[in-house]
């Protein structure tokens, strides 16, 4: 696809209307979703540290990611990054240094865990590697379907740079992820363990306002990296789904009007957010759907007998088979079956199911000579620049 802009584009000539309105569904909803949970999680941040109520911390801070990321587009978006990580690794590093100097030095920090809680410290925890194992499948898949990824990587001017820049984002992010989990093992020194633990921890320790000052500054940095993104990859999806549908629309409609359904999407997350539900359960909500979807669309970049069809109904089958093992909001089950609520089942069987009906129809496909393959030419050939008209509203709202 080297004409292509989005995963959207990918599915819609490879498989068809019916998965592309799918994935199209599970793309918004997903960073819908996430745009809820980051919110909830800054709001709940504020109120602990300085009792602010969580609707208008939520709106307030939407309403400054939308004033920069309406006027500068990706470009704007990708900058404040850069601008937000150089904030974020050094008050990263200084806020686990204040909380261990505070809890009097590691051994003494980790002293009365081992006491409460040795299974936290301890690499043969079997329910810490099993929910380790459901992150892992939960992120890997929620990321693909990550706009604001796929954003980044058509925003590459070459392939090498796309690789150059998704390993220097590992290696950097790695350590932080580290920093960010020990500081929240050092919360259930007093017993914290929700999504508030860190802050919780912040405020236990009765430090000093500048530094409270600090971590609320790490945390709206933290926030506003990937809501800024998440705004701009929403506008995306409707800029280029509305060029599609309306390609003699003039740039400035199709960009109001995905502006428009982006402040829609905002202002509902907002509402979310005010009631200020379990940030966790609702990234691990989203990422559910996504875990069904992923592998037929991936493997259709392999297979030339997969079938739209058949895609779709893998996806469908598969997150709703996830769904009877998801739990409630409270972590218990929501059907009395067994494993139910468990939540590595619940990532693991969307997988296993679409899977399974995406090989079995292999199977049966390679034993009859009744199914047109796909010509995967078709991705070159059919997904084009779109005309100047278009480019203006890319480049004008973000890719």
């Amino acid at each position: 696809m080297p004409n292509g802009h989005s995963l959207n584009e990918y599915v819609l000539y490879r498989f068809g209307n019916a998965m592309y309105m799918l994935t199209l569904g599970i793309v918004v909803f997903y960073m819908f979703i996430y745009l809820a949970a980051e919110l909830t999680a800054i709001s709940k941040a504020v109120q602990i540290m300085a009792d602010v109520p969580l609707g208008w911390t939520a709106l307030v801070v939407i309403a400054a990611v939308f004033v920069y990321t309406t006027y500068g587009g990706l470009g704007t978006t990708i900058f404040t990054d850069a601008i937000q990580f150089v904030v974020i690794v050094p008050l990263l590093l200084l806020c686990l240094i204040v909380a261990v100097i505070g809890l009097g030095g590691f051994s003494t920090a980790l002293q009365p865990l081992q006491q409460s809680a040795p299974e936290l410290l301890s690499f043969s925890n079997v329910p810490g590697i099993k929910f380790g194992a459901t992150l892992v499948i939960a992120v890997l898949a929620a990321e693909m379907f990550n706009q604001g990824n796929w954003q980044r990587i058509y925003a590459c001017r070459t392939d090498r740079i796309v690789k150059r820049s998704f390993l220097f984002s590992f290696l950097a992010i790695l350590p932080m992820l580290f920093i960010a989990g020990f500081l929240g093992i050092l919360a259930m020194n007093f017993g914290f363990n929700d999504d508030r633990a860190f802050f919780s921890l912040i405020q236990q320790l009765n430090l000093p306002t500048w530094f409270i000052v600090t971590v609320l500054i790490l945390a709206l940095a933290l926030v506003m990296s990937s809501l800024d993104t998440l705004l701009n990859g929403i506008t995306s999806v409707f800029t280029l789904d509305l060029i599609r549908l309306f390609p003699q629309m003039r740039s400035n409609g199709i960009l109001r009007l995905s502006r428009i359904l982006a402040v829609v999407i905002g202002s509902i997350s907002v509402l979310i957010a005010a009631q200020g539900y379990n940030v966790l359960y609702l990234f691990l909500l989203a990422d559910l759907v996504c875990a069904g979807a992923i592998f037929p669309i991936l493997y259709g970049l392999y297979s030339r007998r997969l079938t739209g069809t058949v895609a779709f109904w893998s996806a469908a089958v598969g997150i709703a088979a996830g769904a009877l093992f998801f739990p409630r909001p409270d972590f218990s089950p929501w059907f009395p079956i067994p494993l139910g609520g468990d939540l590595l089942v619940s990532f693991t069987v969307p997988l296993l199911v679409s899977m399974a009906i995406v090989f079995g129809w292999n199977f049966y496909a390679a034993n009859t000579d009744q199914i047109k393959l796909f010509d995967f030419n078709q991705l070159r050939t059919q997904i084009h620049a779109y005309t100047d008209e278009g480019a203006r509203v890319k480049a004008e709202g973000g890719r």
